[in-house]
């Protein structure tokens, strides 16, 4: 059975408004920061990850990037620097300017549920991409 088919089959006879994820998350930016300052700032055991492009991170002290670019929601992490990949991460965090991330202040949207989509489906954004 085809996911449409059974989608259609749970949702048959209900309500369904489709929206945009634009239209109903939060979109954040990040902070200014290069990767050279990435190294120079990084410390074990430190509370907050900086997300950069691919799998860098570092590790910092709140005081170390202004506190406007801390973001203390659980959230979906966009990478998207050579590929396409969400993360989802729940502690504080930050990530380089040129990233996004997402997140609701909508309790009816599970922001979970959002990211399970968006990761089970990162190869068809692949092929948008590269296409």
């Amino acid at each position: 059975m085809s996911q449409l088919s059974y989608m259609e089959k749970l949702l048959d006879g209900v309500e369904v408004e489709w929206k945009a994820l634009k239209d109903v998350l939060v979109r954040t930016k990040g902070t200014k920061i290069t990767a050279g300052q990435m190294k120079t700032i990084h410390k074990d055991g430190a509370p907050l990850k900086i997300f950069a492009g691919g799998k860098t991170v570092a590790f910092v002290d709140f005081e170390d990037i202004p506190e406007k670019d801390v973001n203390r929601e659980p959230s979906i992490i966009v990478k998207s620097r050579g590929f396409i990949e969400f993360e989802y991460y729940e502690k504080p965090f930050s990530h380089k300017n040129e990233m996004w991330s997402y997140h609701s202040d909508d309790d009816a949207i599970h922001i979970k549920f959002v990211y399970h989509f968006l990761k089970l489906n990162e190869p068809a954004f692949f092929k948008t991409v590269v296409a």
